[in-house]
């Protein structure tokens, strides 16, 4: 996708595409080999078109599980790119050469691929993972890379920093939300992102190139009371196509896929004790927020070709 190009797209949808995972990182709160049954329901062509017939251009974020697990993901990337812009989150433990084949790159805001370090050193993948995101740069790509700062990876973010900096690539530190206590059978757990010291929170901001880990680092941030986009220009899409306003308001609003999609005709009051996705924060659709598009498109180009 080209620079500067991100103030243009003004409909956002984060779509839970499928659930089946192949990695059991300790720090997935909803990890799972089972596939949904919803997934495979409708056809590359009825999920573009539900798209199509909004009338909008829309950015489609699309999450799991493991997408690229299902057969259908990249035909229905490549029919969704026809007439709106797409990002996808994965582990990038799968095979990429159909996706590199068909998908074209200008239609891509970016990739995320997530090193779970944990799981691709124990099956021997580090260099295959490098080599996937030097492929994926060389066709064009924008890639952010991430590492969450679960604190057993924490302690050797320094390490995976240099690692991928070896390659030329930049690593960006996800920031963990959780419990954790490394004594496993204590009954009270410590909660992340609020327990990190001020030396590990130093630590991670240090390397980090997202405009808003300041924030994050601190919890999820809240805007109850506050005018938000979400449901007007933006909506959680379910993997069998019901639609909610965002991942913390469950106000339905029907189903894409079924092509009643029923949006707010203007930005309402939000009603979350706190914003389940930061994604929302770097959109400028938040009642007297930052806009932060800028920075957030610095952050998807840096480790551009």
């Amino acid at each position: 996708m080209q620079k500067g190009t991100l103030k243009n797209i003004t409909h956002f949808s984060l779509w839970h595409f499928n659930t089946a995972c192949n990695f059991d990182c300790d720090y997935c709160f909803g990890h799972t080999k089972k596939e949904h049954p919803a997934v495979g329901r409708y056809s590359p062509d009825e999920i573009a078109r539900s798209f199509d017939d909004t009338g909008y251009t829309w950015w489609i974020g699309i999450s799991g599980g493991e997408p690229f697990l299902s057969p259908g993901l990249v035909e229905i990337v490549e029919k969704l790119t026809r007439n709106h812009f797409v990002h996808i989150d994965t582990n990038l433990s799968c095979g990429m050469e159909k996706f590199l084949e068909r998908i074209e790159p200008a239609r891509i805001v970016y990739l995320h691929c997530a090193f779970h370090a944990a799981e691709v050193e124990k099956k021997g993948k580090v260099d295959k993972f490098m080599e996937k995101v030097l492929l994926l740069r060389d066709a064009g790509f924008s890639t952010i890379l991430s590492l969450v700062t679960y604190p057993p990876v924490l302690k050797r973010l320094e390490e995976y920093v240099a690692l991928f900096k070896s390659y030329g690539l930049i690593l960006q530190p996800k920031i963990f939300r959780g419990p954790y206590d490394e004594r496993r059978f204590r009954l009270r757990k410590r909660h992340y992102p609020e327990s990190y010291t001020k030396e590990e929170r130093s630590l991670i901001l240090k390397y980090s190139v997202d405009p808003i880990a300041a924030k994050l680092i601190l919890g999820l941030p809240s805007y109850t009371g506050r005018l938000c986009g979400a449901g007007k220009n933006f909506i959680r899409v379910h993997p069998d196509g019901k639609v909610s306003r965002c991942p913390g308001d469950s106000t339905n609003l029907s189903n894409i896929f079924k092509g009643d999609l029923k949006l707010f005709d203007e930005a309402k009051v939000c009603k979350a004790k706190s914003c389940r996705c930061p994604f929302v924060s770097r959109l400028n659709i938040i009642e007297g927020e930052k806009d932060y598009r800028e920075d957030f498109e610095k952050m998807i180009h840096l480790n551009d070709k």
